[in-house]
């Protein structure tokens, strides 16, 4: 007999009013960009992003952006993946935009203070370049332990949701990619 863990798992979701969202965006994340370029590019090679910005003026915390790449979404798996027990209450921890130039990248990592995790394709001209890593136990190990995830079969428009602590980045961008990122807290119902 074998019991297999639910978690971890990569979600994906299409925002059904993504171009409205792009038009108002967009614009918005690029003029920001020029603002803050001159430190924000530390995170990851030919990339700039908000994340250390996020808490100045967070052009992204609006409703109507929120609610389409976050609530509905999260809602959506919450429903599909049925999750047991739902919890109680979410929290949106926080939100950023990334901007990736010709050869932009991130190397691996995961977001350790939360628990979930979303990345919503703003524009995207080429085949997604999001990775996710899945590493059980101590390196070296055996490959079954190991698993990859390519995503070049989620396109712009769409939001990917996963456990905030599974390993994900971005190879090199051939054209330019401007994702936004969230992360959310949940809380769950104590039973004695």
């Amino acid at each position: 007999m074998i019991f297999n863990f639910d978690s971890p798992f990569v979600a994906w979701y299409p925002v059904n009013n993504h171009q409205q969202l792009k038009e108002k965006y967009l614009p918005i994340i690029t003029q920001q960009k020029q603002e803050i370029q001159f430190d924000s590019i530390s995170f990851a090679n030919n990339s700039h992003t908000s994340y250390y910005h996020r808490d100045l003026d967070n052009p992204l915390k609006q409703k109507d952006l929120i609610d389409a790449i976050v609530w509905q979404p999260f809602d959506s798996l919450l429903n599909e993946k049925q999750i047991t027990p739902p919890p109680v209450k979410s929290d949106l921890q926080d939100i950023w935009w990334n901007y990736y130039y010709h050869n932009g990248y991130a190397k691996p990592h995961k977001h350790a203070t939360s628990d979930f995790s979303g990345i919503y394709l703003l524009q995207l001209d080429e085949p997604n370049t999001t990775e996710f890593l899945q590493i059980s136990g101590e390196l070296p190990n055996h490959p079954f332990m190991q698993k990859e995830y390519p995503t070049q079969h989620i396109t712009e428009g769409h939001v990917i949701i996963f456990p905030s602590f599974l390993l994900h980045y971005v190879t090199p961008c051939s054209k330019t990619r401007v994702v936004v990122s969230w992360n959310i807290n949940t809380y769950f119902q104590h039973y004695d």
